[in-house]
């Protein structure tokens, strides 16, 4: 899931309520990683901070309006799809699993 920390929000608080906005779950989660950078895209610079989070569940997962599909796939099948597919992916995931795929082995 992905979304915005409003003002005055913590990462940890926003990523809680939108897991819950667009999956309807509630889990632990456990920060990856937090950084910054800029994304080019249509001839603008997006310049953003991130914050990932990992977190397991077995709850049923329910879609809101913004979210298309849920698929369950493994860290090597991303890799490989990612060459395969990388059109399937926007510029901000490819960007966010490179940096954080090593600590999701953990």
């Amino acid at each position: 899931a992905f979304g915005n920390v409003e003002a005055g929000e913590s990462y940890e608080h926003a990523a809680v309520r939108e897991l819950n906005e667009e999956l309807g779950i509630t889990c632990d989660l456990k920060l990856l990683d937090k950084f910054y950078q800029e994304v080019y895209n249509d001839d603008k610079i997006y310049k953003i901070f991130c914050g990932v989070f990992a977190g397991k569940t077995d709850q049923e997962l329910t879609l809101n309006h913004e979210l298309v599909e849920v698929k369950k796939i493994t860290i090597t099948e991303v890799e490989k799809d990612l060459v395969n597919n990388i059109d399937n992916y926007c510029p901000g995931f490819i960007n966010d699993f490179n940096r954080i795929k090593d600590k999701l082995l953990v």
